[in-house]
């Protein structure tokens, strides 16, 4: 199968000659140093998700190709945190590859980091919380809906996440209340409806 990598592949290179000519200067900007390694990463980063996708190949050399690409991805996000820790921007994209692992533990540790940075930045708390749905951190989740919700109330998956908790847990007061809060935030979605409906019916 012939492998489709135009688009991502010219980001690829078109960062490392960005870097490349940064590197002849006497003082390169970190800055830009910083962001060359970000768009290389961003390019890797759909490469790898591409390649996860494609068929044709044999298990054992697919996955192989797979593990190298999925180590590179994360070393060229660290490199562009590593000349701008504190720049969130960066952070995101390490905590999105990281989320397409499935790697919920080091998600979670990148969003405290974010949110160390800046205490004001819902998106850190958004996917706070679905690291800790992921590692099944129960009132870690009811915790962070309550932090995220302060920030922002119009998303739907805060609501989800905290009423799957209770649900769990039988605890049919708390799906009742939480349902009525984003109610009044006006927030909806089919999982939201069809919770409220059941809750109705009993």
């Amino acid at each position: 199968m012939k492998k489709k990598n135009g688009k991502e592949q010219e980001a690829v290179e078109e960062a490392r000659l960005w870097r490349k000519k940064l590197l002849q200067e006497e003082e390169p900007e970190q800055e830009e140093l910083a962001y060359s390694f970000e768009l290389e990463g961003r390019g890797l980063a759909k490469r790898y998700s591409i390649l996860k996708r494609e068929e044709g190949e044999e298990d054992s050399k697919k996955a192989r190709k797979v593990e190298i690409l999925r180590t590179v991805v994360l070393k060229t996000f660290d490199k562009a945190i590593k000349y701008c820790p504190d720049m969130l921007q960066f952070l995101m994209d390490k905590m999105l590859f990281l989320r397409e692992l499935k790697n919920y533990e080091a998600m979670e540790e990148i969003c405290q980091q974010m949110i160390e940075i800046d205490h004001q930045f819902f998106w850190a708390y958004f996917y706070l919380q679905e690291a800790y749905e992921g590692q099944g951190k129960a009132q870690e989740i009811i915790d962070t809906f309550y932090q995220a919700k302060e920030l922002y109330a119009g998303l739907p998956e805060i609501y989800e996440r905290a009423v799957r908790v209770f649900r769990h847990y039988e605890m049919y007061k708390e799906v009742k209340d939480i349902l009525r809060q984003a109610k009044e935030a006006q927030v909806d979605s089919p999982y939201l409806m069809v919770k409220r409906l059941e809750r109705m019916e009993e």
